[in-house]
């Protein structure tokens, strides 16, 4: 019994790792939005948008322009933070970026709509 409660335990911190904790090694890449088509998202893009997230805290993105980014670790997830400035107006994007099960990551955009970014590469 105590076995098995001991293997349960682990499991589950692992699969808690694996999805929640991610660091900025891990982030960087190519993203591309998903299920972008609904106007009325405020900051979301509403259009096809590549998000290329650098080292040493900066990113690009065609909607966005150019930005620095941070990450913060809490409990139950790990949050970004994007402050950019695409040459009309500066602005921050604040949302939680997390692992798709046995997929890539994933930057939330609007959970109810299931809208986020995707790492490609």
């Amino acid at each position: 019994m105590k076995k098995a409660l001991i293997i349960l335990t682990i499991s589950l911190v692992s699969i808690y790792f694996y999805k929640y904790f991610i660091t900025e090694d891990m982030i960087a890449g190519t993203y591309v939005n998903r299920n972008y088509e609904n106007d009325f998202i405020g900051e979301n893009p509403h259009v096809a948008d590549t998000l290329i997230i650098l080292k040493k805290n900066n990113f690009v993105s065609s909607y966005f322009g150019n930005g620095t980014y941070e990450l913060n670790h809490t409990i139950f997830s790990t949050n970004i933070s994007l402050n950019y400035d695409n040459g009309h107006e500066q602005g921050s994007l604040e949302t939680s970026i997390e692992r798709i099960f046995f997929g890539n990551l994933k930057i939330n955009l609007n959970q109810d709509l299931d809208q986020y970014y995707e790492k490609i590469k």
